[in-house]
């Protein structure tokens, strides 16, 4: 049986990665597929790090990034029986989020909200590099900061990227080819300024 690393939440609210058999998610789909609510909280543990990451970069706000992860687990557990191959869960999934997160965004209208700051000491060059990265990213437009996010930050495939979005894979690689450019030059515009 292979293995898959799958990102869990920790009691500190960061995800590490868990080594689990490559079906444990997929038995746990199956079984809420099948009717069994006792595997949802199950399967919010084993994707709640992977979910709430992605959530915050698109929404940039850890409230409504969490008012999204809640209508994304409803949603999950009310559709889960539309979802004909378990092994699809993770492309389903990710595509929930971000459709979620899109919807969150076009309500409110807010597209760069406020990020709580930073406590490491700012002189740190990591940490300044670390900043530069993402206040690059919130001025980048919405579909180049998924793309890169899903990418970069989720390590997802060409083709799982291509699935979640419902677009080709030469697509997606034009895409993050041009997203990754236009960061740069963010990136590049932000230090001639300081």
């Amino acid at each position: 049986m292979s293995a898959t690393a799958i990102r869990c939440s920790s009691a500190s609210g960061q995800g590490e990665v868990v080594n689990r058999p490559h079906s444990a998610l997929q038995d746990l789909v199956e079984r809420l597929r099948k009717g069994d609510s006792t595997a949802l909280e199950p399967l919010i543990e084993a994707t709640r790090g992977m979910a709430s990451r992605l959530a915050y970069s698109i929404v940039h706000d850890h409230y409504r990034s969490e008012d999204v992860l809640q209508d994304v687990y409803v949603t999950v557990y009310q559709k889960i029986g539309q979802l004909r191959e378990p092994a699809a869960f993770n492309a389903w999934f990710t595509r929930i989020i971000v459709n979620r997160c899109r919807s969150e965004l076009k309500r409110s209208q807010d597209l760069l909200s406020e990020d709580e700051e930073e406590t490491a000491d700012p002189r740190s060059d990591s940490m300044h590099t670390r900043l530069e990265v993402r206040d690059a990213l919130q001025e980048l437009v919405r579909a180049d900061r998924v793309v890169l996010v899903l990418r970069e930050m989720l390590e997802l495939s060409y083709e799982e990227i291509a699935e979640t979005l419902g677009v080709p894979v030469g697509t997606v690689r034009s895409r993050i080819f041009n997203a990754r450019q236009r960061l740069l030059k963010l990136i590049q515009k932000g230090r001639s300024l300081s």
